[in-house]
């Protein structure tokens, strides 16, 4: 019914919706959408994707769903904002239910906010939902809101008399009700039960970032809880890993290994029983994002590696090529790749093959073998980078040791080829490599308030780091983890250096509002809210932090001398200046408490 039926008769449905990182600003894009998408659009369903996000951070759209399990070597799982705001709806509704129209029984608040009632025709329950997120929490991904505001108010309510009339269930929500940690005391909670009056009116009084469910049900819906404590959080993925293949039933995808250019799945080798994954697209398949610039290729591991050794076997068509790689992105752009051709060529270079058959990164190393590769065997190929150097080998015989390369990237563990051919690999590894592995002393004293924040090289490994460890607040705060203190902009002014301070979700000289989404998936600006908004947060290769006035682009400084954009890396909790790797501006530098020692370069 409603605008859909007068758009042809029609029902109308917004598919892949939200697609918002998984915190209170998410939940709350996502409740703010399943009631305006009726009241302003008449759209009858709501379709987020995705429902559980299960990649690795640095793959795109990190988070974005409405429960986030990454971490299948621990079995935690967690941001449950987004099923709290979907159980608004969905304990208390059922299919076939109506949806009341805009101004009978559905509509705007007079306030900013939005209502919307569901009806069941033939027990004649019904369901009033009722949400006010302000614009400063109400975007999600896309598309791009205008402003609006909203503000504090009693909206009344009124029951014709036609309307079944019971004792109603009252859940509540809000969104934007933050506590000095970001966080927030009320999701889906029941509070008191309700009547109508003798004029069978009621009246709710609505917050900003409130969610309300009212209903005639009573009894079945319930915030549940886990059957099991649900696991600690151990972001960083264990190593060493090994997989033989052996335990997969055919066709299926091997554990932990993410395809993004092609498809790899375990089969066994022609006859034998041997199982090995195999790539498998014979040609290049319709692209949406990348639309066949290098060789098919599948990953592993954490954003933050650096040091690691990757081993397996392969067996290739005439043509082919078996590739290993480290420190690579998702798109096989960046990252230190060895492939060693069947004609017995080999190849160490920055990124991944091109399907074009010409290498468009830099080249490191390269030469041939002494014979072409057997068709009938597999070749064993190891990598292994450690700072700046790289070691490589074919059947156990060193090719290159101690290879020049760049040390300024740092990514995942990649098994890929050059063409769209059935390359087959076997017995892979990846484990550890170089000293940088092992516990961390800390790096200066505990953090305390009045600390000025500064900027120095980061961490790798998926070490944590006490004094780079911050937490993305949905209230826009940058609290850092140890000292329980957020970052904080004593004016808002051009030059002012960054400090700690007690945290207060309310104050704007801590609130640096950013695209809480694809700041984990790309560099984003954070925006200081002081000062009408004119200054973001800023690096400089000498260890400040500061703020930055917005410049044009064609004012921007010719040497790099700064910067002004970053990118937070969930798992170690840095705030870095780089997501994928820059060489111009050398290793990445993170947000910390610490001073760096020594001097920093100004990289120009």
């Amino acid at each position: 019914s409603g605008m859909g039926a007068r758009r042809g008769e029609k029902p109308i449905w917004s598919s892949e919706e939200s697609s918002s990182y998984d915190d209170l600003n998410g939940g709350a894009c996502w409740a703010r959408v399943m009631a305006s998408h009726w009241v302003k659009q008449g759209l009858t369903s709501s379709i987020m994707w995705n429902l559980v996000g299960s990649y690795f951070h640095g793959t795109a759209w990190y988070a974005s769903s409405r429960l986030t399990a990454q971490e299948p070597w621990t079995g935690h799982y967690g941001s449950m904002s987004p099923v709290w705001a979907t159980a608004h709806v969905t304990q208390f509704t059922k299919p076939g239910w109506d949806i009341l129209e805009v101004d009978g029984g559905s509509g705007h608040l007079p306030a900013g906010g939005f209502y919307v009632t569901y009806a069941d025709p033939s027990s004649g329950d019904w369901t009033l939902t009722i949400v006010k997120i302000s614009a400063d929490h109400a975007p999600c991904t896309r598309p791009a809101l205008p402003h609006y505001e909203v503000a504090a108010e009693n909206a009344t309510f009124e029951l014709r008399p036609w309307v079944k009339r019971s004792t109603l269930s009252v859940w509540y929500s809000n969104f934007e009700a933050f506590g000095a940690d970001g966080r927030v005391d009320s999701l889906f909670k029941r509070l008191p039960d309700i009547e109508a009056d003798g004029d069978n009116r009621f009246t709710v009084e609505v917050q900003p970032g409130a969610y309300y469910t009212i209903s005639t049900i009573t009894k079945g819906p319930t915030k549940g809880e886990p059957a099991a404590p649900v696991p600690a959080s151990q972001p960083r993925m264990p190593l060493p890993y090994a997989d033989d293949f052996e335990d997969y039933p055919v066709s299926q995808e091997a554990k932990y290994w993410s395809d993004q250019i092609g498809v790899f799945e375990v089969h066994h080798d022609g006859s034998t029983p041997n199982k090995v994954m195999r790539q498998m697209v014979p040609e290049t398949p319709i692209g949406w994002w990348d639309l066949g610039t290098r060789g098919p290729m599948t990953l592993l591991g954490m954003k933050e590696w650096q040091d690691i050794n990757v081993s397996a076997a392969f067996k290739a068509p005439s043509g082919g090529a078996g590739c290993l790689g480290t420190r690579a992105n998702q798109m096989w752009e960046t990252g230190i790749t060895l492939c060693v051709f069947t004609d017995g060529r080999y190849v160490l270079s920055d990124g991944g093959p091109s399907l074009a058959g010409e290498y468009k990164g830099k080249i490191y190393a390269s030469g041939k073998l002494p014979s072409p590769l057997p068709s009938s065997s597999f070749t064993s190929l190891s990598l292994t980078t450690v700072g700046g150097a790289a070691h490589g080998a074919v059947d156990g015989q060193v090719i290159f040791s101690s290879a020049p390369i760049s040390d300024a990237g740092t990514g995942f563990a990649i098994l890929g080829t050059n063409a769209w051919l059935p390359v087959l690999f076997d017995d892979a590894r990846v484990e550890q490599a170089g000293p940088d592995w092992g516990p961390l002393a800390p790096a200066c004293p505990a953090a305390e308030a009045g600390a000025a924040l500064f900027a120095r090289p980061c961490e790798k490994n998926g070490r944590v780091a006490e004094d780079q460890r911050f937490e993305l607040l949905p209230s826009w705060g940058l609290r850092h983890v140890g000292s329980g203190l957020c970052a904080f902009a004593g004016s808002a002014a051009e030059g002012t250096r960054l400090s700690l301070s007690t945290c207060d979700p309310k104050d704007a000289r801590q609130r640096l509002k950013n695209d809480y989404t694809t700041i984990r998936n790309s560099l984003q600006e954070l925006t200081l809210e002081a000062g009408n908004s004119r200054f973001h947060l800023a690096g400089g290769f000498d260890g400040s932090v500061f703020l930055a006035a917005k410049r044009s682009a064609d004012r921007l400084p010719r040497q790099v001398q700064s910067w002004d954009s970053w990118s937070f890396f969930p798992n170690t909790g840095q705030l870095r200046n780089q997501y994928d790797p820059n060489e111009s501006m050398g290793y990445p530098r993170c947000l910390s408490t610490c001073k760096p020692t020594g001097s920093l370069p100004i990289v120009v």
